[in-house]
């Protein structure tokens, strides 16, 4: 699967989550330890602007603030808020040079690279948001298979020192791509997914 055919997958993905999450659910706490469905929200959001921000060749902080910064009022538009996030990241990985690399926290970086880290975000949140508002969390099998060899090659079994990121938890019976690809990365898996 090329790059671009996995990143519109996983944003479809994500802004169908994202628009099913009613006002009520902001407040609720999802698998993202200390998160809400707001912040993680947020999160998104902020994460796919700075993305576009350094592709695009404007002067991005990657400290910038928290994810529970934002007025609550910002959450009303939501949805528009990260469709427009998600279509700007995809103009911006669209026609970023291809020999260009781009400093990150993780040191310069190709575009490639940078869309990779989304997609991979992309995935492991919409996840969160899912179980946080009770939405099925069995889609894209394929990209979160992608996603599950490729972190495992990276982390493997060991400890993981300043990850951003919990042990390995265990996966219940049943469990979707999707839910390993979480559990793998250190969420705690509910035992009743759809």
């Amino acid at each position: 699967m090329d790059l671009l055919t996995a990143l519109d997958r996983a944003s479809a993905a994500a802004a169908r989550i994202v628009s099913a999450i009613t006002v009520q659910q902001l407040d609720a706490p999802t698998p993202c330890e200390k998160w809400s469905v707001r912040e993680v929200i947020n999160h998104l959001i902020d994460g796919n602007r700075k993305v576009e921000s350094l592709l695009v060749g404007r002067e991005t902080s990657w400290t910038g603030r928290g994810p529970g910064e934002r007025p609550p009022e910002h959450f009303t538009k939501a949805p528009d808020a990260f469709g427009s996030s998600l279509r700007d990241l995809r103009s911006a990985i669209t026609t970023a040079p291809r020999e260009a690399t781009f400093q990150t926290p993780f040191g310069k970086q190709p575009a490639a690279m940078l869309a990779h880290m989304r997609i991979n975000e992309l995935l492991v949140h919409s996840w969160d948001l899912a179980v946080a508002t009770g939405q099925p969390t069995d889609y894209e099998p394929e990209l979160a298979e992608g996603a599950l060899r490729m972190w495992r090659a990276r982390l493997g079994g060991g400890p993981r020192p300043g990850a951003p990121f919990d042990v390995e938890q265990p996966v219940p019976a049943g469990a979707s791509t999707l839910d390993r690809l979480a559990a793998f990365l250190g969420r705690k898996v509910p035992t009743q997914q759809n």
